[in-house]
């Protein structure tokens, strides 16, 4: 006998409309692919929390090197422990950040958006326009550091490891998906019919990279993440991930040219002995204004500007993991689910939050060990990241691909050739970011990403064949029906 008909909020609150699949197979498909995606998508989530506030104190540490003369002038460099205490302080700041009322938090979200797209424009501009030295056009275009000395010169060897770059920063848009399949923000357990917002900017804007960094933000006239409280949320909410898309690739990738113009010589750039020891990204900067003008100060100014951006990104990234562990605990999909997705007077998830940022520190702390594994923990960020994002495609494509019915923006009838494109690349990918970064390969070299992200895909497939299968129905619906 079919199973009675189960609404689910996600569908109804994206897509209109109740999910009328009956069939057992898709239906037990649907809530392991819910409970699974859960561990996996937290972990990355708190991975990428973890990456993003653990490179803005780095970030402090180099800028503390060069305001104090720089590696070869007696500059002062933090130690690891430091560093630790850099990271941990970010969090505290963070949390606290996420702790305050929604409007609060929007009106950052507004500055954020503000300052990631000026200050975008104005290192674009400035950096090339201050370095005395250019590289010429063949140089940015066709040149291979195959000269490296972590053993690697093949060009596409070199071509394919520099993908997880442009992967790691294009996960920027995941914040317009997260929030769209969540929960309003400030009625988190009712459903509305009155239209109390008008997001005017429901999009992820822009990243400043000075590493590995990217930066997410959604912007409202009255709430910060927002998706029943959006008008036409079914319609603006894939738009805006889109939007956010090709703007993360047009202007990223003028900026990121702006640089490269600026950069002649490679490998000083990244030996450890420069005055930035080793920061490529703060020699670019340092160097560009000191052969201008004789001092470092702009550059040091300019690295200022990149850690503001930075900042932001976390204080996103921290509401994005507090929203998921929420929603994923209002589903019954993590333990102590009773306790995560409480909120408090100003309807903020405040145990959520407090929950992202102690997990997100503790992941640091793998640094002050060993350096491998800290690398290992935070590769979960890219890989595991498109893993969460593949899963729900698959279904899709799959099992779903008869019983799915699209939302009111959808690929029509090329969505499911662009879904399995999708997978096939996620897989790709994977498998490429799984080979060893440097040769020859050693216990300090190896890249131990399959092992972290093995291991987190066989904990989740652990919990719901020996727990979740028995209690976990899906999604809990908080729409009427």
């Amino acid at each position: 006998m079919p199973k009675p008909r189960r609404s689910n909020s996600r569908r109804k609150s994206l897509e209109g409309h109740v999910d009328d699949s009956s069939d057992s197979e898709v239906e037990e498909a649907s809530n392991k692919e819910e409970a699974n995606f859960a561990l996996i998508a937290l972990g990355e989530e708190w991975a990428v929390t973890t990456s993003v506030d653990f490179s803005l104190a780095q970030l402090l540490q180099v800028m503390i090197l060069l305001s104090t003369g720089g590696n070869n002038g007696g500059g002062y460099l933090a130690s690891k422990y430091m560093v630790i205490g850099f990271h941990g302080g970010i969090l505290l700041i963070h949390a606290i950040l996420n702790s305050l009322p929604i409007t609060l938090l929007s009106l950052f979200g507004q500055i954020a958006a503000a300052w990631n797209i000026m200050g975008v424009f104005v290192l674009m501009i400035a950096i090339p326009a201050v370095a005395t030295e250019r590289a010429s056009v063949k140089f940015v275009f066709t040149h291979f550091n195959t000269e490296n000395t972590d053993g690697i010169h093949n060009k596409l060897y070199i071509f394919v490891l520099g993908l997880l770059m442009s992967q790691y920063t294009l996960t920027g848009y995941d914040a317009s998906a997260h929030m769209l399949n969540l929960n309003a923000e400030c009625k988190l357990s009712c459903y509305h019919d009155e239209d109390p917002g008008n997001l005017k900017s429901a999009f992820s804007v822009q990243r400043i990279w000075g590493r590995d960094i990217i930066s997410r933000t959604l912007v409202g006239t009255k709430h910060l993440f927002q998706t029943e409280e959006t008008k036409s949320a079914d319609k603006n909410g894939p738009r805006g991930i889109i939007s956010s898309i090709g703007i993360s690739i047009i202007v990223g990738w003028c900026y990121l040219l702006g640089i490269t113009f600026a950069v002649t010589n490679i490998s000083d750039l990244l030996s450890s002995d420069n005055d930035a020891a080793g920061y490529a990204i703060a020699e670019v900067f340092y160097l560009a204004f000191k052969s201008r003008y004789g001092s470092g100060t702009g550059g040091i100014i300019c690295l200022g500007i990149v850690a503001v951006a930075i900042f932001f990104c976390g204080m996103s990234s921290v509401t994005s993991n507090s929203r998921m562990v929420y929603a994923f605990s209002r589903d019954g999909a993590m333990p102590l689910s009773t306790f995560w997705h409480k909120v408090n007077k100003q309807e903020i998830p405040i145990n959520a939050v407090w929950l992202s940022t102690f997990i997100s520190f503790c992941m640091a702390l793998t640094y002050l060990g060993s350096l491998v594994a800290f690398q290992a923990m935070v590769s979960i960020a890219t890989i595991g990241l498109y893993i969460a994002y593949a899963l729900p495609i698959f279904f899709r494509v799959t099992l779903a691909r008869k019983s799915f019915v699209p939302g009111p923006f959808n690929l029509g009838r090329y969505g499911v050739l662009v879904g399995w494109i999708a997978v096939l690349w996620v897989a790709t990918i994977t498998v490429l970011f799984s080979l060893p970064v440097a040769y020859p390969i050693t216990k300090d070299t190896l890249n131990y990403t399959p092992v972290a992200v093995g291991g987190l895909l066989i904990l989740t497939v652990l919990w719901w064949v020996l727990s979740a299968r028995y209690w976990f129905r899906g999604p809990i619906t908080n729409i009427p029906t």
